[in-house]
């Protein structure tokens, strides 16, 4: 916000924290576009995503809230797709 006397009202940081999480959201956002397809498949066609593929993208959305860091908060793993899925 721009006041009449040209004095700026200051945009306080929110921190690091800050930075981190938007870091994480998009790491999760890449993470969860990996099996996109699949979501878009079950609408289309109504061949079910597989449910460990489900349970794996609500543990990526429930990661940003969880986060702490690297070491402690490992990212989930991926489950292997079978060729019939």
């Amino acid at each position: 916000f721009q006041a009449e006397d040209g004095i700026r009202d200051l945009v306080r940081s929110r921190g690091l924290g800050d930075v981190y999480k938007r870091q994480i959201k998009q790491r999760v956002a890449g993470k969860l576009s990996t099996t996109d397809w699949m979501v878009i498949r079950e609408m289309e066609t109504g061949k079910p995503m597989p449910e460990k593929f489900k349970e794996y993208r609500q543990k990526l959305r429930e990661y940003v809230d969880t986060f702490v860091d690297y070491e402690t908060t490992p990212f989930p793993k991926m489950p292997i797709a079978n060729e019939h899925e």
